[in-house]
């Protein structure tokens, strides 16, 4: 059987095309609380303490910091290539948009609420930053 696939139109900032294992969270995530050697979420009650981050489609809800401390985690991240693939966030702040932008890493908003209850259970995504389209693709174990 194969997976089904859901495409929503987004708004992004990014060059070219990325893909990513979702790394679904209802919690936002402040990268400076991620360590930039191995990528693993440290922040003590964080659903997602000890995972890493790095290449995954991170989809949170929104950002968290000030912008000292999310540019800097995000900039740790990237100088060890331990930065996710893309984030994706529903509800975007300047903060998360503009340390995405100046470490280069694909940002997405404007995602819907079913967007984000289908990343919840997992599956990977698609970003084409030419044509602002978000694709999920369910995991072939959650299709079956």
């Amino acid at each position: 059987m194969s997976a089904k696939s859901y495409v929503q139109k987004v708004k992004s900032a990014c060059n070219g095309n990325t893909e990513g294992e979702v790394l679904f969270s209802n919690r936002s995530v402040n990268f400076y609380l991620v360590d930039p050697v191995t990528s693993e979420i440290l922040e003590d009650d964080h659903p997602l303490k000890g995972i890493k981050v790095k290449g995954k489609a991170l989809v949170i809800p929104s950002g968290k910091g000030s912008s000292v401390v999310q540019l800097d985690g995000l900039y740790q991240l990237l100088t060890r290539n331990n930065q996710p693939s893309m984030i994706v966030v529903k509800d975007p702040d300047p903060v998360i948009v503009s340390a995405a932008i100046i470490c280069d890493v694909p940002i997405v908003t404007g995602v819907n609420d079913e967007f984000m209850s289908m990343a919840k259970k997992g599956g990977s995504l698609r970003l084409d930053c030419q044509r602002r389209e978000l694709t999920f693709v369910e995991s072939v174990e959650e299709s079956k």
